[in-house]
């Protein structure tokens, strides 16, 4: 990057499905988010039902 240039951040969106049963595939995506938000990029697992949120497992990772 230039000096003077600015950019923009883009969000990175994981999908994960709605489902609350232990699965160590939908954990992974949560932890795959957790991972790249501590490396400096803005990530977010994405559930189709508004509130959704996995509980089988402590996480306090960026939920949309």
């Amino acid at each position: 990057m230039q000096r003077g240039q600015c950019y923009t951040r883009k969000m990175i969106y994981l999908y994960c499905p709605d489902d609350n049963a232990a699965n160590g595939g939908i954990q992974k995506i949560y932890r795959h988010a957790d991972v790249l938000n501590r490396g400096g990029f803005e990530a977010s697992v994405v559930h189709l039902t508004p509130g959704f949120r996995c509980t089988w497992f402590r996480n306090d990772t960026m939920v949309v």
